[in-house]
């Protein structure tokens, strides 16, 4: 994957928001594809529903509704939707914190109280 393309015209608004850390909520269907594409933002990716494909250049990720990533700012991604996929996601301007988030993709899992944040979010 190059690393020349800029992010997503539709995600722009929501990493130019003021806010250290935005929601964004989207469904998929089966088989919809997000081609490569990187944010100014960090990003927690997780379907509440359903299962996606997410991979960078050196990592690939099958996730259920239980797991989720971390993608690090400026980090070239691509999703393919293997089901239909509600997506929960999370903006998040790292600069604004002061702990350290990775600056390298992470799985996590995602217990039943970060799923409820994430979906109230």
């Amino acid at each position: 994957m190059s690393t020349n393309h800029p992010p997503n015209a539709h995600l722009a608004k929501w990493e130019n928001a003021k806010n250290p850390v935005v929601s964004m909520f989207k469904e998929y269907p089966a088989g919809h594809h997000i081609p490569p594409h990187q944010h100014q933002r960090g990003q927690l990716i997780y379907a509440s529903t359903g299962t996606m494909r997410l991979c960078t250049r050196d990592e690939y990720w099958l996730l259920p509704p239980f797991r989720g990533v971390w993608m690090p700012p400026y980090v070239e991604h691509e999703m393919r939707a293997s089901t239909a996929v509600c997506l929960r996601t999370l903006y998040v301007n790292v600069e604004s914190f002061t702990l350290n988030l990775p600056n390298h993709p992470v799985g996590i899992g995602v217990t039943a109280l970060l799923r409820e944040l994430l979906i109230r979010a």
